[in-house]
């Protein structure tokens, strides 16, 4: 999450480089009509920054990354056979930090392409996933709605697409990612970004993860504990949940148990409800 010095400069130019290219990109995705009774896909963003090293509620508990990758895990074995998703990951390479500086902020990786039942794929690469380095949010998401959304199979290509950011932090790159969605929304590029910010506890990181979601109306979302991240993963990855429930049947009147020998009953006769007298013409008059 610290940015050191001597990257100022040299992260700028690839800012400056990246904001001059995002318009153009961007903008030749307009075209792309969306079929909005087509399952949606959805890309997942996975922060494996440094930071997702540090324990998630104290001292002694586990990572981060730790939770995150068994929760995402759990959430993908109970994803329908035909969902559509696919897995980019970023600050995972093993570069070193303070020595590879052209890589730094270019550290994201498509991991498993977007695609059809490929959650398995997905287990299998995110096992390997360590974190390592910085946190290039603004990258990931303009190599996300540029390439990994943009060049999608055909049967893909007009589906609902949405981005799921998982992020425990902000930006350390001297970029603007949500400037990235504000672009997208403006050039009116159908795709919705929805945020979960993880183990988050800087208000300057969750006004900026926030401003990436509202940008395209997606959803932000603080997670503090396992169970609060599964259920969002759950809910916006579309996973199965299993839910008990029993058929309760009317119950047959049963039997009137004996009563104790020497009980004493005392019946209560209920006068007959006389009914109302109905008059009717002469020649049919009845009485009820």
């Amino acid at each position: 999450m610290i940015k050191p010095p001597f990257l100022m400069g040299f992260l700028s130019l690839i800012t400056l480089a990246l904001l001059l290219l995002t318009g153009v990109s961007l903008a030749q995705q307009q075209s792309v009509a969306v079929d909005s009774t087509q399952p949606p896909i959805t890309l997942i963003i996975l922060d494996a920054s440094y930071s997702m090293s540090e324990p998630l509620g104290g001292r002694d508990d586990e990572s981060k990354m730790v939770v995150a990758k068994r929760t995402v895990l759990d959430v993908l074995k109970r994803l329908p056979p035909n969902a559509r998703i696919g897995l980019r990951v970023y600050g995972h390479r093993n570069d070193p930090f303070f020595t590879s500086r052209n890589k730094v902020c270019t550290n994201s990786e498509l991991v498993v392409p977007v695609g059809v039942g490929n959650q398995y794929l997905i287990a299998s690469k995110l096992v390997d996933v360590q974190p390592r380095g910085a946190t290039p949010i603004h990258y990931s998401l303009l190599q996300a709605l540029q390439s990994d959304l943009a060049h999608l199979p055909s049967e893909l290509q007009n589906a609902p697409k949405e981005v799921l950011l998982i992020s425990d932090g902000m930006e350390t790159c001297d970029a603007d990612p949500c400037g990235v969605a504000v672009e997208a929304q403006r050039l009116g590029i159908p795709v919705k970004i929805n945020v979960v910010g993880f183990g988050v506890n800087d208000t300057d990181a969750e006004r900026q993860l926030n401003c990436i979601a509202k940008a395209t109306f997606g959803e932000f979302i603080t997670a503090t504990t396992e169970a609060r991240l599964a259920d969002v993963l759950t809910r916006h990855m579309r996973a199965q949940t299993q839910v008990e429930g029993k058929i309760l049947l009317p119950s047959r009147p049963s039997a009137k148990a004996p009563l104790p020998a020497g009980t004493v009953t005392h019946k209560t006769t209920v006068p007959p409800k006389k009914l109302p007298i109905k008059r009717v013409p002469k020649e049919q008059e009845y009485r009820l």
